[in-house]
Formats: C-alpha cells, sequence, structure tokens
C-alpha cells in the first residue's frame, strides 16, 4: 500500500508518503466551493511518480472520509466487469 499525506506518519502497517505539495486553494464559484484543479492535477503527477502500477487499484479519498479497502475489494471481485 502506498498513502500520501501532507505529514509523513504511521497507518497501521504502512508509513504514509509525504506528498510535498501545496494543499492551500481559493474557493470561489457559484457555491465557494474548493477551486482545487490545480492540486489535483499535481497530486495525481506525484501519485504518477510511484510505482503504483504495481498495486491491484488507486483509490483517492478526501481527508475526512473513512476507508475500508476489503469492502472496496469484495465490490470489485464481484462486479461484472467488461460486460
Amino acid at each position: 500500500a502506498i498513502v500520501f499525506s501532507n505529514v509523513t506518519l504511521p497507518i497501521g502497517s504502512v508509513l504514509s508518503i509525504l506528498a510535498d505539495l501545496d494543499f492551500p486553494t481559493k474557493r470561489g464559484g457559484r457555491w465557494h466551493v474548493s477551486l482545487n484543479v490545480d492540486v489535483f492535477v499535481r497530486f495525481w503527477a506525484r501519485v504518477a511518480s510511484t510505482d503504483y502500477s504495481r498495486h491491484d487499484w488507486v483509490v483517492k479519498t478526501d481527508a475526512d472520509a473513512v476507508f475500508f479497502p476489503e469492502r472496496l475489494r469484495d465490490l470489485l471481485s464481484s462486479a461484472p466487469f467488461g460486460e
């Protein structure tokens, strides 16, 4: 597993990798949302610079999300891919 963060810290048996990106963004638009396209593009470029392709999948979650990889694994194993 590879976990990116704005700080390096242990997460279970994994040590997070410093994303080394500046995360602050402006808010704007009709609904005053975070204008984070630039951060998003730079982050995925950082992911692409790793050996991510040796993993089965890549998941992007928000910082305040709870993610259970085993649930996703179960869902993907029964998904009708290619139909």
